[in-house]
């Protein structure tokens, strides 16, 4: 049984794994963290998790994590837990981190993206955590840096045509529509009800922070990518929809290219 603490824990992406790891007989969730919400029940936030139901919510310290849990899970914004991260990783412990901090393997592209790192010397050194593409060097590593929510879809859906030569590289576009709780529990104005309503809003166009990591993941496949990522807003609760475009190199048939996903996908 691995024990895990999550820091962030009251966030949509700290409690849906906090329910995943509920129902997966190889964890226990031992140590919840959270800044807003320290001192308060998780049932006060969620009703919807009865185990954690008269859990307290600490106010996040590390070594305290340490002497409780085995694997520790940073599901914070960029820039907020690195520090604790680094630390962990210093440690040896296994450390999953929800941020953006460690996924790029540029620091020249996490700066034009992101401004400077608050830990450089770590840039790179985390494995990017798509099990479908870094499989076995997730296995290897205790330094995990898990994907952006865009970047899972479009690199997902883009990765056999890539891979196998069917599109030309330089021709890709991901095109997505997201749920209004992508922008997490934090309100904002355009996470207001009255904003989103009956709406659809392009954002961050032509620099999206995750189009970056798009581009590094699809470029591992053989060559380098050039790639046009325009996300949307609409009025659904959670989920992402995301379609994918690239200019084809031949003529394949439909066959063809469903037998190439199969393949790239099998097991």
């Amino acid at each position: 049984m691995q024990r895990v603490a999550i820091f962030g824990a009251s966030g949509y992406g700290g409690v849906e794994l906090a329910r995943m790891l509920l129902d997966h007989p190889g964890f226990d969730v031992t140590y919840l963290a959270g800044h807003s919400t320290a001192g308060k029940r998780v049932g006060e936030i969620y009703d919807h998790l009865p185990p954690l139901a008269d859990r307290v919510i600490a106010e996040g310290n590390l070594a305290e994590a340490m002497d409780t849990a085995d694997v520790l899970v940073f599901a914070l914004h960029p820039g907020d837990g690195t520090t604790m991260v680094a630390e962990a990783v210093a440690a040896g412990r296994p450390t999953l981190d929800f941020s953006a901090d460690f996924r790029l393997a540029s620091r020249a592209d996490y700066e034009q993206y992101y401004g400077p790192h608050p830990m450089p010397e770590l840039i790179g050194k985390a494995v990017y955590g798509l099990p479908e593409l870094h499989r076995e060097a997730i296995k290897a590593t205790n330094f995990v840096a898990v994907p952006g929510c865009y970047p899972t879809s479009g690199t997902l859906a883009l990765a056999p045509a890539v891979a196998g030569g069917l599109v030309d590289p330089d021709s890709l576009i991901v095109d997505s529509m997201s749920g209004v709780s992508g922008a997490g529990r934090a309100l904002k104005l355009t996470s207001h009800f009255s904003e989103v309503n009956e709406s659809a809003t392009a954002y961050g166009v032509a620099r999206h922070r995750h189009t970056p990591e798009m581009i590094q993941e699809l470029g591992t496949l053989g060559t380098p990518v050039k790639l046009t990522f325009t996300p949307h807003l609409i009025p659904i609760s959670r989920g992402i929809l995301s379609t994918c475009y690239g200019t084809l190199t031949g003529s394949p048939s439909a066959a063809e290219v469903q037998s190439a996903y199969e393949e790239f996908y099998a097991g």
